[in-house]
């Protein structure tokens, strides 16, 4: 792992934030160090290593914490201009044009003026307001323009030159089904964003402490991150790096011809950029020489596939069945619940978003569909104690080692079903 992550892990041990959202902080920390400053040569276009991150997921789920070690960094490296958590486009426009723009000289002597920004937000449906897609709009817009030209109806023109945007940003899986509209994140946005999902807890720590090590690793981030402030020029590519990057790309294009999923369908289009971006941090971690290696995307390429592994969940709630954000919240409550939870609480618990008709109609589709499994918990006599929901990785575990736990019985023809509330046909019944 790469000097500076690793620090920045390091430090983070003692704070019970999971490492998905400590690691995702460490790359917004650095994607905000070097700015753009550095960048990858694509002919047609320019790749500069800034991100938008948001962490996903339960509240008190430590996203805050994880997010305050990135802003308490940027602080103490000092210089690196910070947006008020609730703005409007306009006045972010406006503070960008006046208060951040910076100079770098390049190798041939003539200067690059360009204009970074972090953003740092504990709610991100918060800073987006409620017309979150005029906000959207603007975040998906600016990401990777040379210029970008903001006109206001009565203050003139604010012309920001080579925006640079950091965003790392926290949520909950319901906000972003409240707030955010299925045209809008499955847009032009959610090719540009990574979101880092994590349901599961950090390590217990009952008396949280920065230890002598904990400082140390800190420190050694800070000067690092000094170090990194004086870095600029064009990332190289060795060979290896070429050969590996060329096989990944084709892989990536044909596999894409089988994504059918509207909602992560925009990520996959922009893995290579994304790959990109972040070889380039992993690259600086450890050294300034701005060369690209193999190892630099073989990392990178391995961060994208974890936050893979759960980014389906972020968008379960979207789309325009209003159902399907209860559906959603049910998952995340069986998954919460460490992946078992009885269906009698999981009624009451969901009692609030919708009638037991529905209830029973969204378990009947969320199991017919594999996201959840329905089992039956049995004494020594065979008698069912209770029904169980369970994620499919639970229950796969379950039935597995525990002979107490079975699917429940098969319903014979004309029975109805007491989960969905149909009845069930005859070819149904094996």
């Amino acid at each position: 792992m790469s000097n500076f992550i690793s620090n920045f892990l390091k430090f983070a041990e003692g704070s019970e934030t999971p490492e998905l959202y400590d690691l995702w902080s460490a790359l917004a920390t650095l994607s905000s160090i070097v700015s753009r400053r550095v960048w990858i040569n694509q002919g047609y276009f320019t790749i500069y290593p800034n991100l938008y991150v948001v962490l996903v997921g339960a509240p008190g789920g430590r996203k805050t914490t994880s997010m305050n070690m990135t802003k308490d960094m940027l602080r103490e490296l000092e210089d690196i201009p910070f947006a008020a958590t609730a703005m409007t486009k306009e006045a972010l426009c406006r503070y960008m044009a006046t208060q951040c723009q910076k100079k770098f000289t390049l190798l041939d002597g003539k200067e690059k003026t360009y204009t970074p920004i972090t953003l740092c937000l504990t709610e991100l449906s918060h800073f987006l307001g409620t017309n979150s897609a005029h906000m959207i709009d603007f975040l998906t817009t600016i990401y990777d323009q040379e210029i970008y030209d903001a006109k206001t109806k009565n203050k003139g023109d604010d012309i920001i030159p080579g925006p640079y945007l950091t965003i790392l940003a926290c949520t909950t899986p319901s906000n972003i089904t409240r707030y955010l509209k299925e045209d809008v994140i499955s847009g032009g946005f959610s090719r540009r964003t990574l979101f880092a999902f994590e349901l599961e807890d950090g390590e217990p720590v009952p008396f949280p402490e920065i230890t002598p090590v904990a400082q140390r690793a800190w420190d050694d981030c800070v000067s690092w991150g000094k170090t990194l402030s004086s870095v600029s020029g064009e990332f190289k590519w060795t060979p290896a790096a070429i050969s590996w990057y060329q096989e990944f790309y084709v892989k990536l294009f044909h596999s894409m011809k089988d994504n059918t999923d509207v909602m992560t369908r925009g990520y996959y289009k922009s893995k290579h950029i994304q790959l990109l971006k972040i070889a380039m941090l992993f690259a600086l971690a450890e050294n300034t020489d701005l060369v690209l290696d193999e190892i630099h995307l073989q990392i990178s390429e391995e961060a994208l596939n974890k936050l893979e592994v759960n980014m389906h969940k972020v968008f379960e709630g979207m789309g325009r069945n209003e159902l399907n954000a209860v559906a959603a919240r049910m998952i995340e409550t069986v998954t919460m619940a460490g992946g078992e939870l009885s269906e009698k609480k999981v009624l009451s618990i969901m009692y609030r978003e919708a009638d037991t008709r529905e209830l029973y109609g969204i378990i009947g589709h969320l199991v017919d569909t594999g996201k959840l499994h329905r089992a039956d918990e049995k004494d020594q006599q065979g008698n069912v104690i209770r029904r169980l929901l369970l994620t499919p990785e639970h229950f796969q575990s379950r039935t597995s080692h525990d002979s107490t736990i079975k699917p429940p019985a098969v319903l014979s023809s004309g029975d109805t079903s007491p989960v969905s509330g149909r009845v069930v046909k005859s070819e149904e019944v094996s």
